[in-house]
């Protein structure tokens, strides 16, 4: 199906499975989003293969600004900033920018040819990623794609046991100028994808409660074959689309897990509300900050399924789909000796364990109802003595 509008989007698969007509729905909500503003900052031109990629999608908003003239108050209405060329990363630039990755943002950082080193470093530093060291200008080829991570795992195609279905010498993007990473004991940093030499092509670090994605090359033809290989636009999709925080669909009844939400711009005294749609059931979740995340807890108070939204001062927020956990099908079996014991303990005195045999469980129900029928044994016997008495008479007729 296909959803035309955005929003808060709730819905409910069923499915007809009479007689046990119990727990016969799933119930899910989601969010979608018009669109995904991205910030490209450029030092004296737009990039065209930026603007290509993200103005030949409806999802995504792009705009471009100059380093010299950009408004660094808006900021932070930018889910993902694009740094790209910049041959000097201004203090004052560099703060608003931590600031913002702190809070939730994500930032893509294309170097230039020719960078102030020092400003490049006080930056790194600022936000404790791995400084470039001096460019390499031998081609190589990226020969190691992590896919695992969750940025790249989406972009693949799988068999049926999970693996990555990879073609044979693959013609991966190569460079022809890169910086090679200088590393510090950083924690946290993931290559995403690595160059033949060991050396990182593109990687990613967590900063607060955002994520900064770092290339080593210039995005230019003149360095790297990436602008025009099929890789750029799933790469840089799949970062811009990692930067809105994806809730589950549906959680369970009775849990106390928390309901994770990426950013909170609210007060610190906004009280949130869950309610069930349709109904006068509301709760008081426990709101926190979890390892840089907003949280809400309700502390197993939620036993109903159904369709739940959440409100804060009367504004809904986002929707949730609740739904009665799948321990009820857990087929754990007790042994007979144990079901003996529970039966001796209440006094039970006439009971029958069925045991495992080639019968059906109807017939073993019958039996037990009507008895072992004995008819067949007794035609069997019966036919057995008329067979004797026959032969019997003709033996007789015989010595006659």
């Amino acid at each position: 199906f296909r959803n035309n509008l955005s929003g808060i989007q709730y819905g409910v698969a069923e499915i007809m499975d009479y007689p046990v007509i119990y727990d016969d729905q799933m119930f899910f909500s989601y969010d979608l989003t018009s669109s995904i503003p991205v910030l490209c900052i450029h030092e004296t031109e737009n990039n065209p293969y930026l603007n290509a990629l993200f103005m030949s999608d409806s999802i995504f908003q792009i705009t471009n600004s100059y380093e010299r003239q950009l408004d660094y108050s808006t900021l932070s209405t930018y889910p993902v900033i694009i740094l790209d060329g910049l041959s000097h990363i201004s203090s004052g630039l560099r703060e608003e920018l931590t600031k913002v990755i702190q809070q939730g943002g994500n930032l893509i950082l294309f170097p230039s040819g020719r960078p102030e080193m020092d400003s490049y470093d006080s930056f790194f530093q600022t936000i404790n990623s791995p400084a470039f060291g001096n460019p390499d200008t031998t081609f190589l080829r990226v020969d190691y794609i992590a896919t695992e991570s969750p940025v790249l795992a989406e972009m693949f195609d799988r068999r049926s046991d999970g693996s990555v279905i990879l073609p044979e010498h693959a013609d991966l993007p190569g460079v022809f100028f890169h910086f090679p990473v200088i590393r510090k004991n950083q924690s946290g940093i993931e290559e995403l994808l690595s160059l033949q030499n060991g050396q990182p092509f593109l990687f990613s670090l967590p900063v607060g409660k955002g994520f900064v994605y770092v290339f080593t090359t210039p995005l230019d033809l003149t360095k790297t074959n990436f602008p025009k290989h099929l890789l750029f636009v799933p790469v840089l999709f799949q970062i811009a689309l990692n930067s809105q925080h994806l809730q589950p669909i549906y959680y369970y009844s009775g849990m106390d897990d928390p309901i994770i939400f990426g950013k909170d711009s609210t007060s610190e005294k906004s009280l949130y509300k869950i309610r069930k749609n349709d109904s006068d059931f509301e709760m008081i979740p426990e709101k926190c900050q979890k390892n840089g995340h907003f949280c809400l807890f309700p502390h197993g108070q939620i036993q109903e399924s159904g369709l739940y939204h959440i409100d804060n001062e009367y504004i809904t927020m986002h929707g949730l789909g609740f739904n009665y956990h799948r321990n009820e099908s857990d087929l754990t079996f007790e042994t007979i000796q144990t079901l003996e014991e529970m039966l001796e303990k209440i006094h039970m005195n006439h009971y029958e364990i069925l045991k495992d045999t080639p019968a059906s469980l109807t017939t073993e129900i019958i039996r037990l109802q009507h008895g072992t029928p004995l008819w067949k044994l007794f035609l069997i016997i019966s036919l057995t003595f008329f067979a004797f008495e026959i032969i019997a008479i003709l033996l007789f007729r015989k010595r006659s």
